[in-house]
């Protein structure tokens, strides 16, 4: 069977990415939601094939349409009220995409910069991925990325090009009875991708045992791995099956399989290629049939140049290899894979319905300057870094009313931006700023300083900003989560007009009636004139 499985994909040597470069020739340029209220939306998609056609695509609360990677038939916009319905302007460029904020909006966060009027994200960036923050609600996350089918789950959380691509290697390999080495960074999920091959093999119903070649004493590895007779050694009262016995019929995993003791290896090629074993102390050797699936993040190849990993054990194990990607590789699934985690925490202390969708007007539990933070994050631990910041995280947070953020969101460093004209434009204000070690921690904030700080400030948010020792972003993201506050682009022509008649024309007063700067007051007024005179300008054409 095994032989037959190796001729029909080929004798050589390769990762099994190999055999799929036809599903990667086709790339578009899609925004993902990493972080929404309704955690439902996590995940959708929208696809801007426009760019590709050297047109300009707007972002807003009405654009583009998202929806499930699985079902494009549930297309729906973000439709989250703080978002204006006024469209950021996406537009290609030589270089890559522009995004240019009006100047009567509020300005957005670009992989964690604040940006106010325009900026360039170049190809390799998009590539990359460039995560954009939106009204302090909303995260996406914008890449060019190859369009995929979409194989079968195989109980691996996330819609990223790199685990669809993974998920088409199981989708072939499962089927097959081939030895199978997983290579891949600590902490990617290599057991489970070994637990999906077996899951959704001919193999399924038969043992499944893993054993971590790193846990062994040396002593004990052949025993452990073999067998033993009983007497073979002192303390072997009874006779020791051994992990190929056991598994016999079924599947055995090796995990961290470069550790294993140099004087094993040749008893380990030898099962694998003849499929025998010898128990310690037997007279003679036994036949299994098992399959072998095995896992290291170690370098097998430097191991055989220093000589503690054999070169024909390496080349035996390597006849097939899977690479499981970093999460650094992956942010697209964080959002997913954030969700799935906080379900499984909040479920095991019994408050999930904390996560319940309450309205577009309710304090999300999760802030999404939170998943913000965390998708610029490097990763070393990959996965299961995500996986122990996520449990930490909701453990702190039981008596809260949000998630507490704020001992763990400092603590991780983000990737630094490339530098460069072609890259950054964007417009920061003159002066100093405020280094982030130096603000306050914007959860302390509490809703009645912030007010009386903006009324005191005439609610121009740079000076309140500086006041209450929080980075004008934070502070841009407490106004936006609170119902009593309004951005003056949301102000109505007809109570502006009003406000001015009470005020004889005062803007100063006028600004502070309707509790807005002064500054955004005059946008709103010079965007309200410019829409009438487009519309006046309309209506004569015709």
């Amino acid at each position: 069977m095994q032989e037959n499985d190796q001729r029909a994909l080929g004798t050589r040597t390769r990762t099994y990415t190999d055999t799929h470069d036809d599903i990667q020739n086709v790339h578009a340029y899609a925004l993902t939601i990493l972080w929404h209220a309704d955690i439902s939306r996590i995940g959708d998609r929208a696809w801007l094939t426009r760019l590709d056609e050297g047109q300009s695509v707007g972002l807003s609360r009405l654009e583009p349409l998202f929806s499930p990677p699985e079902d494009d038939r549930l297309a729906r916009p973000l439709t989250e009220p703080k978002i204006s319905r006024r469209p950021l302007a996406l537009s290609p460029h030589s270089e890559g995409i522009t995004i240019s904020v009006d100047a009567s909006l509020p300005p957005i966060e670009i992989n964690g910069v604040v940006v106010e009027r325009e900026r360039l994200l170049s190809t390799q960036e998009l590539l990359n991925g460039v995560v954009l923050l939106l009204a302090g609600r909303v995260v996406l996350f914008l890449q060019r990325r190859p369009i995929h089918s979409q194989p079968p789950s195989f109980g691996l959380v996330g819609e990223s090009a790199a685990i669809l691509q993974l998920r088409q290697e199981l989708r072939v390999l499962s089927g097959t009875d081939l030895s199978i080495l997983i290579r891949g960074e600590s902490g990617t999920g290599k057991e489970l991708v070994a637990q999906a091959l077996r899951n959704h093999s001919r193999r399924r119903n038969a043992p499944f045992l893993t054993l971590n070649m790193a846990a062994i004493p040396v002593p004990l590895a052949a025993s452990e791995l073999f067998g033993a007779k009983k007497g073979a050694f002192s303390g072997a009262d009874r006779e020791l099956p051994g992990a190929f016995k056991q598994a016999d019929g079924g599947t055995l995993f090796l995990d961290e399989v470069g550790e294993t003791p140099r004087e094993i290896q040749g008893l380990l090629l030898r099962a694998l290629e003849s499929g025998e074993i010898q128990p310690v102390g037997a007279a003679r050797s036994e036949r299994v049939d098992v399959r072998l699936l095995a896992a290291t993040d170690r370098d097998l190849e430097a191991a055989v140049q220093e000589g503690t990993f054999t070169n024909p054990l390496l080349q035996r194990l390597r006849g097939i290899e899977i690479q499981v990607p970093p999460l650094r590789d992956r942010i697209e699934d964080l959002g997913r894979l954030f969700r799935h985690f906080l379900h499984q925490e909040m479920k095991n202390h019994g408050n999930e319905e904390r996560l319940r969708y309450v309205g577009v007007f309710a304090r999300p539990f999760v802030p999404a300057r939170l998943i913000a933070r965390l998708a610029l994050h490097e990763w070393p631990g990959n996965v299961r870094e995500l996986r122990n910041e996520v449990r930490q995280l909701v453990a702190a947070s039981l008596d809260t009313e949000t998630l507490a953020t704020g001992q763990w969101l400092p603590s991780l460093p983000t990737k630094k931006e490339p530098a460069g004209p072609s890259i950054s434009l964007a417009i920061e204000p003159a002066g100093v700023t405020p280094t982030a070690s130096s603000y306050r921690d914007p959860s302390s904030l509490r809703d009645e300083e912030m007010l009386d700080a903006l009324a005191k400030h005439d609610w121009n948010v740079r000076a309140t900003a500086e006041a209450l020792g929080v980075s004008r972003a934070s502070l841009y993201d407490k106004m936006r989560e609170n119902p009593l506050i309004r951005q003056a682009s949301e102000l109505e022509e007809n109570e502006i007009e009003t406000a001015m008649k009470l005020h004889d024309g005062d803007m100063a007063a006028v600004a502070r009636s309707l509790k807005v700067s002064k500054q955004g007051l005059k946008r709103r007024i010079k965007s309200l004139k410019q829409n009438k005179e487009r519309s006046d300008y309309g209506q004569t054409r015709d």
